[in-house]
């Protein structure tokens, strides 16, 4: 029972992992794109 336990939160761990690898590289990718178009907008104004 507790090994079954254990493989579970192993395997929700890795999946949270994944997942927060993803939301963080998507929001990177948010984050520089904002600040990329605040630095065209200035540059432009």
């Amino acid at each position: 029972m507790s090994k079954k336990n254990g493989e579970r939160n192993i395997h929700l761990i890795s999946f949270g992992a994944i997942i927060g690898a993803v939301i963080g590289v998507v929001l990177g990718h948010i984050v520089t794109a904002v600040a990329i178009g605040v630095a065209w907008g200035l540059f432009f104004m």
